[in-house]
């Protein structure tokens, strides 16, 4: 299992509010991580983002999770170790654990297809208004996007959460420990070397 952040350099409150020159680079970028994730085991790869408009819950400022995982029989090795994932029941459980929470919206649907664009999150929400969300993009071709209405009661990292407890088997269960540093610093070091290579030159 691979997992890293994205966060463009300019400050914007999330993905909806990106400029065309930034989406671009991220798509770019998104398309780069899939092709570097699929060279190290990887055969999927999801992009997460929470994005929570009440600034008592903190600094807001786009962040994208990419997770790349491998898919396995499941038939054959019920106790994978390694986090395989079975993607073809992944956006229905998406739906299911990430629509628990809370109540529906009133001025805004709850659940939002944004396949139709393929995962262009500011071409399926409102560019106007204060409201929260979390996107679930698979593969860079979209998924669903998620209205929350009670940012403390879901939290920032539910979505990831909803991964590891369900397809990855655990694999994330404790997000609150860290990488031990050595660990952290020999991973950075060979994602510097290797991922450039995998950037789409313009």
């Amino acid at each position: 299992m691979l997992h890293l952040q994205l966060a463009p350099k300019s400050h914007f409150d999330n993905c909806v509010t990106l400029d065309e020159e930034v989406y671009r680079d991220l798509k770019g970028l998104k398309m780069a991580l899939m092709e570097f994730f699929s060279k190290h085991g990887a055969t999927q790869t999801v992009f997460l983002e929470t994005a929570f408009a009440d600034p008592s819950m903190g600094a807001s400022h786009a962040l994208i999770d990419a997770v790349g995982v491998p898919e396995i029989d499941r038939s054959e090795n019920e106790e994978d170790a390694l986090g395989g994932c079975d993607f073809s029941a992944l956006e229905p459980f998406f739906r299911q654990a990430l629509t628990e929470v809370g109540k529906e919206e009133k001025t805004l649907k709850k659940i939002v297809d944004t396949k139709q664009h393929r995962g262009n999150i500011s071409k399926c929400m409102p560019n106007k208004g204060s409201f929260s969300y979390v996107h679930v993009d698979i593969n860079g071709d979209g998924g669903f996007a998620h209205v929350i209405e009670d940012e403390a009661k879901f939290g920032r990292n539910r979505a990831l959460q909803a991964l590891s407890e369900g397809p990855l088997g655990n694999v994330l269960t404790n997000l609150k420990v860290p990488l031990r540093s050595e660990h952290s610093k020999r991973m950075i070091k060979q994602i510097r070397e290797k991922l450039p290579k995998f950037l789409t030159k313009e």
